[in-house]
């Protein structure tokens, strides 16, 4: 029950009005069952309290008087106490120190009362916001209630204020655990918490709490953007030197050198020890006295083939001691770090005497770092096993002509002779050794595998902006969307207007924010039209790309084909602030749809149609219209396309009555890349 105005009985104080506690100490005052409150310096009233006029008169008793002096006497006394309490106690109006409201907070906290906890910690927080104590007891307060969101936002707050102070970031760790349990999709939560961990120099820490949080919430944007950001910058990995080792001859002539450096994942990464085997193989795990065995009894073996080939008269006999030597070398390098994705190149040379030449390896690994997996060529190119050979082998003829074939193969004359085609599609496979840089896909031949006689390696480097080969997000990374978007015009057939008989091919482009990003989207259809389509063409393909730091997405594609003898229109565009496609097919009918687009989860999808078909000549049993898949009349089609198309703000790309496209030409887009660069 409220408390009437009065003063506190603990302490004193002047109490609000109709307030339950003590703003002051605390104190819940109750009433004594049957009694009202009595403020401050009122007497109690009996008659007003219904208990009637002046009682009969009695006898006096001894006995009462004794009682009555006693209990006066007693009355006296705790009157007295409460005077010295008073003249000893603060004045009943002084508000409560921070120091006394974080007592009371912890004491409201221990006795499970989180609705005063809160208000006592919160107090602290408007008194002192540098005391950490405060956003941590408000924030346990908060639990206690349920309300994990405030938990966050206070937390948050304290982190504003205190982002270097142990005494705040230590303790907010097991607060932002306790939310994560009770609420294991809260976004702030598993945020903060990294935050928190990066603030106490724990990056590794860090990754684990997001990687923790996107296995809770796969498809959560900001989860997996702070990931891709942190593990861009992380120290996961170093090239460390695994082994430097010189071998000697059984006479003690230094002869041979092994070394070998290769990337090694720290401890503590989720992924570590699966990356690190996948790295080092059978090679790391060794002692360096195991490894260092190994390689001399294979050394030694090296020198005694050697020496018998000597004392046959071999002339690859290069022994020891005849200015022969014994090298082995594999070296490590990252080539390439983006977001996520990393990527190694490890580089083997050997050669020991008796040796024809020297033989010279290279593999590398790419990994993502958010997921555990090591990507395979057909998660960064548009390959198959089907398709791999020919694909990569035209590609590399097409960087090393000298390498290609002559004679039946159509190849300028003159080249190199020695390179079997087929044998060339045979070494080009998903197996293939290959690793990212800066300039593209590296993929790493042998020459002997396809060469007949010859000796070294060669490097296929398929750059991102063949976008016909690399997928995203690889494909076509670049310094800003103008010169991503001009490399994709490049890259493309239709970008050249031509006329072959009576048949024509063009291209239209748009460029324009669709989805509401940092950045424009890249709209372009490619066209065939012949003399008989003056009003529309034979077949359209309309792309819709984005870009962002990543590189270029895929958001649409649509294909439209005309009917045998018709024709087809298409468009795209704006209405009230939405995205829409239009396209129509005409011949003897007309059919065709309004689909509205939304973007999600990176793609275009469709998320409403309005359908017509006017079947003129009742090939299809007569006209059609629908909304949403559900049949609607004529007329009411007629309404909703006439307001739809009243409401056009922009037409992108194609025909709509009325309106004029923004669309440019190949050249003129060209051009205004080329100038907003």
């Amino acid at each position: 029950m409220n408390m009437p105005h009065g003063n506190c009985p603990r302490c004193g104080a002047m109490l609000i009005e109709n307030a339950r506690f003590c703003n002051r100490c605390g104190f819940e005052a109750v009433p004594m069952a049957g009694q009202p409150f009595v403020p401050a310096g009122q007497a109690y009233n009996y008659h007003s309290a219904g208990m009637g006029g002046h009682a009969p008169a009695k006898p006096i008793n001894k006995k009462i008087i004794i009682i009555t002096i006693t209990a006066a006497v007693a009355v006296l006394a705790a009157l007295a106490v409460i005077v010295i309490m008073n003249i000893s106690s603060p004045e009943p109006d002084r508000p409560l120190t921070a120091a006394e409201m974080l007592d009371l907070g912890e004491k409201y906290l221990l006795d499970l009362n989180y609705e005063q906890a809160l208000v006592q910690f919160l107090g602290v927080i408007e008194i002192e916001p540098m005391n950490p104590r405060g956003y941590i007891g408000a924030a346990e307060a908060y639990i206690g209630l349920g309300n994990f969101e405030g938990a966050v936002v206070v937390l948050r707050d304290g982190f504003a204020q205190l982002p270097d102070e142990p005494s705040f970031l230590v303790p907010s760790i097991g607060v932002y655990e306790n939310i994560i349990d009770s609420d294991p999709m809260n976004t702030g939560a598993y945020i903060g918490l990294a935050r928190v961990r990066l603030a106490l120099g724990e990056e590794l820490e860090a990754i684990e709490v997001l990687l923790t949080g996107r296995d809770a919430m796969p498809d959560n944007a900001e989860i997996s953007d702070m990931l891709s950001e942190l593990l861009e910058e992380a120290s996961l990995f170093e090239i460390v030197t695994i082994y430097d080792t010189v071998f000697h001859a059984p006479n003690g002539e230094e002869i041979g050198v092994v070394t070998c450096q290769l990337p090694v994942f720290r401890s503590g990464y989720r992924y570590a020890e699966k990356f690190n085997e996948i790295i080092g193989g059978s090679m790391t795990p060794l002692s360096h006295e195991e490894t260092q065995s190994i390689y001399q009894e294979t050394l030694d073996e090296a020198i005694e083939f050697a020496q018998m080939l000597e004392a046959q008269g071999s002339e690859f006999a290069y022994a020891y001691g005849d200015g022969g030597g014994f090298y082995s070398e594999t070296m490590g390098r990252l080539t390439y770090r983006a977001g996520a994705y990393v990527s190694f190149s490890i580089d083997s040379g050997m050669w020991y005497p008796g040796g024809m030449r020297p033989a010279h390896l290279a593999y590398g690994h790419t990994f993502n770092l958010a997921t555990g997996e090591m990507l395979a060529m057909q998660d960064v190119l548009f390959v198959d096993e089907n398709t791999v050979g020919t694909a990569l082998a035209d590609a590399f003829l097409a960087q090393y002509p000298d390498d290609a074939p002559s004679g039946d193969w159509h190849r300028p004359e003159g080249m190199n002779a020695n390179t079997d085609y087929d044998m060339l599609v045979e070494a080009s496979t998903l197996e293939s050794p290959f690793w990212l840089s800066e300039d593209g896909v590296n993929i790493y031949y042998e020459r002997y595998s396809f060469t007949f006689g010859a000796y070294g390696d060669r490097l296929l480097t398929i750059p991102f902006s063949r976008l016909d080969l690399v997928r995203p997000p690889f494909a076509l990374i670049a310094g800003s969307w103008q010169e991503a978007y001009s490399a994709l015009l490049e890259s493309q057939e239709f970008g050249i207007e031509i006329s072959a008989e009576r048949f024509s091919y063009s291209a239209q482009v748009a460029i324009a924010d669709v989805i509401g990003d940092e950045t424009p989207e890249l709209l372009f259809v490619s066209m065939t039209s012949h003399e008989g389509t003056a009003d529309g063409v034979d077949a359209a393909s309309l792309f819709v790309y984005s870009y962002d730091q990543s590189g270029l997405s895929l958001l649409m594609e649509r294909n439209v084909l005309a009917m045998v003898g018709g024709w087809t229109t298409y468009a795209i565009f704006t209405a009230d602030d939405e995205l829409w496609f239009f396209r129509s097919l005409g011949s003897d009918y007309q059919e065709g749809s309004y689909a509205r687009l939304t973007y999600q989860d990176g793609e275009l999808i469709e998320s409403g149609r309005l359908s017509f078909l006017y079947d003129e000549h009742y090939i299809y049993g007569g006209d059609a219209f629908t909304l949403e898949g559900q049949d609607i009349s004529a007329d009411e089609f007629s309404r909703l396309e006439e307001t739809l198309l009243a409401s056009v703000d922009t037409l992108f790309l194609g025909w709509l009555p009325d309106v004029s496209p923004q669309g440019m030409t190949y050249g003129e887009a060209m051009a205004f890349l080329s100038e907003a660069r």
